[in-house]
């Protein structure tokens, strides 16, 4: 298994869940954010889900195929996908 992606799981961490509870937001409201930001920006509809941003987060899976749809669902400014296009492993 790959190292775990620390700084996807940070950014995560840092964000507060948009359904007004004051908690983090969840792996959940990640995926469907950044649904939402592809569909808006491809029209075609995409299906991250909780499991999948688990999987990123974990290591098990090393970057997305659209990781600015992270970046931008998070407010990470392109540092996520700066990294992505590196082939670097986020720590």
């Amino acid at each position: 298994m790959r190292e775990p992606n620390n700084l996807l799981r940070a950014a995560r961490l840092r964000r507060v869940s948009p359904s007004g509870s004051g908690r983090v937001m969840s792996r959940q409201e990640l995926a469907e954010t950044a649904n939402s930001y592809l569909y808006a920006r491809t029209g075609r509809v995409y299906r991250l889900d909780a499991n999948h941003v688990g999987k990123l987060e974990q290591g098990a899976i090393r970057w997305p195929s659209e990781p600015t749809a992270l970046d931008k669902a998070l407010g990470a400014g392109g540092e996520l996908s700066a990294l992505a296009s590196e082939g670097m492993s986020a720590q």
